[in-house]
C-alpha cells in the first residue's frame, strides 16, 4: 500500500480527486487497497498518525461498494500494509474506520496525561491498542 501512496501523494491543492483515478483498477481487491492508499496516503508518509475514513453502503461513481468490498478483503489488506485498522462505528449504511500507524500514534498520543500512565502499564499488546481506541473515541465522539 506504501507503494501506491507514495504515487498519489501530492500537494493538497492538487490532489486527484479519487474518481478521476479509479479507472485505472479493473481488479475490486487492487481498487479498494489503491483506495485505501489513497485515503491513506499521509498517513504511509508519516505526515499523519491516523485517519479516519467513513465507507457508505453504496455505489460510488466508479460502480464500486468499498463498504462491501471492505468486509469482504479489509482486514487481509490491512494485515498486508504497516498500518492497522478498527471499525470505530458501524451505523446503518455505513462504517467509520480508523486507520492509523501504531508506533506514530502511541508516540502522539504519549504526551496527553494520563493516557501515558496508563499507556506504560499495559502488559498485553491489544491492550495498548484498545486504551488508545478509546481514548480517541471519547475524544472524539464524547463517548464512554
Amino acid at each position: 500500500m506504501a507503494h501506491i501512496a507514495r504515487k498519489l501523494i501530492t500537494k493538497p491543492k492538487n490532489k486527484p480527486l479519487w474518481v478521476d483515478i479509479s479507472c485505472r483498477y479493473t481488479d475490486e481487491r487492487e481498487c479498494l487497497t489503491a483506495f485505501l492508499a489513497f485515503q491513506t496516503a499521509e498517513v504511509l508518509e508519516g505526515i499523519k498518525p491516523s485517519t479516519l475514513i467513513n465507507l457508505a453502503d453504496c455505489r460510488r461513481r466508479c460502480g464500486r461498494n468499498f463498504y462491501e468490498l471492505w468486509r469482504e478483503h479489509g482486514a487481509s489488506i490491512v494485515h498486508n500494509s504497516m498500518l492497522e485498522a478498527k471499525v470505530m462505528a458501524v451505523r446503518p449504511g455505513s462504517l467509520l474506520l480508523l486507520i492509523y500507524d501504531r508506533a506514530a500514534l502511541t508516540r502522539l498520543l504519549a504526551g496527553y496525561g494520563p493516557i501515558e500512565c496508563l499507556a506504560f502499564s499495559c502488559k498485553e499488546q491489544n491492550a495498548l491498542q484498545d486504551l488508545i481506541i478509546a481514548y480517541l473515541m471519547k475524544k472524539k465522539f464524547n463517548t464512554n
